[in-house]
């Protein structure tokens, strides 16, 4: 897997934080987003994704 892809495949971390500051914000959908796990969800995904690159390469 190219490292490149890495921050798209998930959302990546950038993607988590975007959720948080939009909902910081006040923006419902984000805040729901939030209170609903998206953001851990976004974030597990990341780290998964990233500790196991290698596996995932062809």
């Amino acid at each position: 897997m190219d490292g490149s892809a890495l921050p798209w495949l998930c959302g990546g971390r950038s993607g988590a934080r975007g959720i948080e500051a939009a909902a910081d914000a006040g923006d419902p959908a984000m805040v729901r987003l939030r209170e609903n796990g998206t953001v851990q969800a976004v974030r597990a995904a990341h780290d998964w994704t990233s500790e196991h690159r290698l596996l995932l390469e062809p």
